[in-house]
């Protein structure tokens, strides 16, 4: 059997608390009165513009398209192999939607905890520079392996090919 639950009532307020409550919204804020402190800080707008202007003069718009790309953090084998899945961001600009996504992507595998990247420049090209950090503790791994070799005879006594009995 489902009892029905009792209907919520929210506690009704007088109208003298509702009025308090109301003037409290009338009040000088905090910031109101502090701002004396503030008013040395305060800009009109054609100064406000002009600082936006100038913040923007400083923006990079053109950003170097990366000649090469440089694994570093890793050794071996596995620069090589990272160099060339990095290869197709060559050439074209530094898209860091794009290139996050692939680091991320390396970074899923499990062998590398953190990746990041910036461009450099290595006398007159400009390359991208990613730095990959190995994971500092793994699971343990175990990788086996077996030798097959048929260039040593089998010498027991029942296959020796020089016994000819």
């Amino acid at each position: 059997m489902v009892e029905k639950a009792a209907p919520f009532h929210q506690p009704e307020e007088s109208h003298a608390d509702t009025q308090v409550a109301i003037s409290r919204c009338h009040q000088p804020m905090a910031a109101d009165a502090k701002s004396t402190v503030l008013a040395p800080y305060e800009l009109n707008d054609a100064d406000w513009n002009a600082y936006l202007a100038r913040r923007k003069s400083r923006e990079r718009v053109n950003v170097p398209v990366p000649a090469f790309v440089e694994v570093r953090g890793t050794g071996g084998e596995a620069t090589k192999e990272l160099e060339s899945y990095l290869q197709p961001l060559v050439g074209k600009p530094v898209d860091t939607t794009t290139t996050n996504s692939i680091l991320n992507r390396l970074t899923g595998t499990g062998r590398y905890d953190s990746a990041d990247f910036w461009l450099a420049e290595d006398e007159s090209r400009t390359g991208l520079i990613v730095n990959m950090h190995e994971k500092s503790c793994a699971p343990p791994i175990l990788q086996l392996g077996f030798n097959v070799d048929g260039s040593e005879p089998d010498l027991s006594p029942s296959r020796n090919p020089r016994d000819s009995r």
